[in-house]
């Protein structure tokens, strides 16, 4: 009779000890790191072993040094793996989510998700909070009173089944390797680090459980990504993500965002303007964006006309 063999925890502890301080002077020096030396990273976060101190060195030195295609792979997986990563048995369509890589009034994925399920799909949206001067979706429904960002487990997954999407924070279980690193990243200005965002942005998404992702990056003053270059580092860096799991990712094409999204863009009152898009005046950016994310999974539609008459 065969039995199970036991895969190893990707995070399972290496039998050679490693220095924290070893990990960062590899990184300082410009030298590609190890996948060991990436899960103790990572490990270092959830388990802080790492210092503060030791995390804000790291950062820097990716910021400084960037780090190759792989080894942001491998800090992406690791960062998912670091908690539970969510699955969806038994849906009638397929499972899907946006990121946008920020612009002062965006309120994309207000509109977007339900126009998603509308069609169909399933979004489970884990929102990300503000960095720099741009804000987080996150940020914005905190605003609402009574709305929680945090659910359990159990009421998230009922709600997608439900609704057909949600909208969330990064809760404890889910990628706590990237929340820890998220907050260090906002207070020691190495935000702007390409493949710690898109690290960042697929550990999350990972760890919904998608089966496809459209990566919505701006660029112009209004946005985060200022320049051309760094939203093309940014797109860049999405394409190599299409490696990562088993949800294809879309990066569609670059808006110019020199002003905010919409008027309404101080955080306590940005979900005004999704609300007034909604009621028709659905900006351009969305309604292309509407288009890239649901025609490859158009099939679903059709049984999910219910669906539509709630968005």
């Amino acid at each position: 009779m065969q039995t199970a063999v036991p895969t190893e925890h990707p995070l399972k502890p290496h039998h050679i000890p490693m220095l924290a301080q070893e990990v960062i002077r590899t990184q300082r020096e410009g030298l590609p790191l190890s996948k060991d030396q990436i899960n103790h990273f990572a490990r270092g976060l959830t388990g802080l072993d790492w210092t503060e101190a030791q995390v804000a060195a790291m950062a820097m030195a990716v910021f400084l040094r960037g780090m190759d295609g792989g080894t942001c792979l491998d800090l992406t997986n690791a960062m998912a793996c670091s908690g539970r990563v969510m699955t969806w048995p038994s849906l009638n369509g397929p499972v899907l989510d946006k990121h946008s890589s920020g612009g002062v009034g965006d309120k994309v994925s207000l509109i977007l998700a339900p126009l998603v399920a509308a069609c169909g799909g399933f979004v489970p949206m884990i929102s990300g909070r503000g960095l720099g001067h741009t804000g987080g979706t996150c940020d914005k429904l905190e605003a609402i009173p009574g709305y929680c960002t945090t659910p359990d487990a159990m009421q998230f997954d009922r709600v997608v089944r439900q609704v057909g999407c949600a909208i969330i924070g990064q809760t404890h279980d889910l990628a706590p390797a990237d929340r820890y690193l998220y907050g260090i990243r906002d207070e020691t200005a190495t935000v702007e680090s390409v493949p710690l965002i898109t690290a960042s942005i697929l550990a999350k998404k990972i760890a919904a459980g998608l089966q496809g992702l459209v990566v919505d990056v701006t660029c112009g003053n209004g946005a985060f990504a200022d320049t051309r270059r760094m939203a093309d580092a940014q797109r860049h860096a999405a394409a190599l993500s299409c490696r990562v799991g088993s949800a294809p990712v879309l990066a569609p094409a670059r808006p110019h965002v020199d002003a905010p999204r919409d008027f309404s863009h101080a955080d306590p009152s940005r979900s005004r303007g999704g609300q007034h898009d909604r009621s028709g005046g659905v900006l351009p950016t969305v309604t292309a964006l509407g288009a890239h994310g649901v025609h490859p999974h158009r099939r679903g539609a059709q049984s999910a006309a219910d669906r539509v008459a709630r968005a």
